[in-house]
């Protein structure tokens, strides 16, 4: 297979064999520093899914602005993200993109040695703070911050922390007065006081973690051998359908996440390109004359001279304009490469993977370790129910109330998908409570209808490890009141509507696995293969397309133990035009 590289650098793009030209103006607010796309497209890619995704790129390069610092020039170069572009046809026609991220595991304690060296936002140190398991050298800390309770007299020491702006207690009961004990009491407190100013001006890299486990509320399937079941100190029973696994097993000593997201926390190279980051599948699927869709090469066997902007399913019109609109009876192609490289950076969760994982094994009469699920990813951590709060853990179970917290459970920021409906490495369909997207990483799109980033999607990524752009106006947010053209209509749909799912994939259980999963709608009563047409002649039905596919990646870093890939996440509202 051939392949198209473009790299992009900066604000210019070099096209091989193509010429090269400039980055639209509207993007000249690009940070100097900003996560660099270097994209790969298969043989034959047209020019107009070439610039989509050079636009899709360049939109969240203006957004975070990692680097890391090479050692072979000792200074700070971008991060590049390869990202490979198949357009193509999918295996399942009604699909709109999957996105297919390469994965790593690395331990929880390298993880969060990393996160803590990565803290630049508020967001970023109050979620830090709430991660579990937080255990540090006391030693090391305290010389960070300029304290030596060995060396220097409590009253030096006292003067040094509230200096800093530090709220300490000068009597503890029990402990000796005007003694360095008391500072050393209050160590934990210390740290719950850490601002982003005081953290700026603390030695990070004189402290080290050594928290190596975690504990999550998990569904109590009996496909998995979870070890010591029986023991309540160990596995607790929360209710008939959920467990809280403390059993410090690897699936708790795991964290599991993209490379491009390993590459941000500095957990590998920040310019390798020996791998790509992701590969990104999107439909070329085309209308026939009739308005069915069919796939392009049905299309060009009816129309050799036929007219590819005119019959494909995409609209390119706001690659170049973002306030364009979108041809109702067509899918907008920003929305869905901004969505799929969002699931490359890191919007993953991986009880997706687990939760196939068990299909699999229920179908082939097998069980599942816990080491086959060491699958948590960094945005797992943040996903909490009113149960795992109270249990103090993250929820890593299927259920329709899980939500996007970074203090522990306690502020409820925004809901997540159920895992049922749709893939949880999504935000929740029903939206913000006016019915709107919460962000790019909706799970639904329509003909007609656009998606656009928004501080929610960037909250999520800047707390999983990247670093935000801050104070810039986000031209890509939609406005209130402009967000999808068809929200009545979508509501009576889920309303009257229940859900099949079903699964269609190739196993091999030694080598990995590979499958799509597809979830289709149905009238209540209907448990046909057809789905029903509304009256304006609108065939109406969700798919959520989940490519799933394993293999080992290879990564420098001695510590991260090859990971596993996910192909996956894609749930678009899927509609096509009747013939008149």
């Amino acid at each position: 297979m051939k392949f198209i590289f473009i790299p992009q650098i900066n604000n210019i793009r070099f096209f091989a064999p193509l010429t090269f030209a400039l980055v639209t103006s509207i993007f000249s607010g690009t940070p100097v520093h900003a996560i660099q796309f270097n994209f790969t497209y298969s043989q034959n890619t047209s020019q107009e899914v070439i610039d989509g995704f050079q636009t899709a790129g360049n939109i969240w390069s203006s957004k975070f602005q990692d680097n890391f610092l090479d050692s072979d020039c000792s200074c700070e170069k971008d991060i590049k993200i390869n990202l490979h572009i198949d357009f193509t046809q999918l295996a399942n026609p009604r699909g709109l993109g999957a996105a297919s991220p390469n994965m790593v595991s690395v331990d929880y304690q390298k993880f969060l040695n990393s996160m803590f060296k990565n803290i630049t936002s508020a967001d970023d140190l109050t979620a830090f703070k709430n991660l579990q398991n937080i255990q540090y050298n006391q030693k090391d800390f305290f010389n960070s911050l300029g304290v030596d309770l060995e060396k220097n007299s409590y009253t030096k020491n006292l003067h040094v922390l509230q200096e800093q702006g530090f709220n300490i207690k000068t009597s503890l009961d029990n402990i000796e007065p005007n003694s360095n004990n008391i500072i050393s009491a209050q160590v934990e407190d210390i740290f719950q006081q850490l601002n982003m100013e005081q953290l700026q001006n603390l030695n990070r890299n004189k402290v080290k973690f050594d928290g190596s486990t975690f504990k999550m509320r998990i569904d109590d399937d009996k496909t998995v051998n979870v070890n010591e079941r029986d023991k309540v100190d160990l596995v607790k029973k929360l209710d008939e359908e959920t467990i809280i696994d403390q059993n410090e097993n690897d699936n708790n000593q795991k964290i599991w996440l993209t490379l491009a997201n390993a590459k941000a926390l500095g957990l590998t190279d920040g310019d390798d390109n020996d791998e790509f980051d992701a590969r990104i599948l999107l439909n070329n699927s085309m209308f026939a004359s009739n308005g069915d869709i069919i796939s392009h090469a049905d299309w060009l066997a009816q129309n050799p001279q036929g007219n590819f902007l005119e019959d494909t399913i995409w609209d390119f019109s706001r690659v170049n304009d973002p306030n364009a609109e979108v041809v109702n009876n067509k899918f907008d192609f920003l929305s869905v490469t901004l969505h799929e490289i969002g699931h490359a950076l890191g919007f993953v969760s991986g009880v997706d993977a687990f939760k196939l994982l068990k299909i699999e094994a229920e179908e082939n009469s097998k069980n599942i370790s816990e080491k086959d699920i060491a699958l948590v990813s960094p945005m797992d951590l943040f996903r909490f129910s009113e149960e795992s709060k109270l249990s103090g853990v993250f929820d890593w179970s299927s259920n329709e109330e899980i939500f996007f917290s970074i203090d522990g459970g306690n502020t409820r920021i925004a809901d997540f998908a159920d895992g049922i409906y749709y893939q949880t490495s999504h935000w929740s369909e029903k939206g913000d409570i006016n019915g709107n997207p919460l962000g790019i990483m909706h799970p639904v799109l329509g003909q007609g209808e656009k998606l656009d980033i928004t501080d929610l999607d960037l909250q999520l990524l800047d707390v999983v490890g990247y670093t935000k752009v801050e104070n810039q106006v986000n031209q890509w947010v939609n406005n209130s009141g402009t967000q999808q053209n068809n929200k009545n209509k979508l509501k009576k749909l889920l309303a009257k509507t229940r859900f099949r799912m079903k699964y269609n994939y190739r196993s091999s259980w030694s080598s990995g696995f590979s499958f799509w999963q597809e979830i289709g709608v149905f009238e209540e009563g209907d448990y046909s293969e057809t789905l029903f047409t509304d009256k304006d002649g609108i065939e109406d039905g969700y798919s959520i397309l989940l490519h799933q596919e394993y293999r080992t990646v290879s990564t420098p870093e001695p510590n991260i133990v090859a990971g596993l890939g996910i192909i996956g996440l894609f749930g678009w509202l899927c509609r096509r035009n009747q013939k008149k």
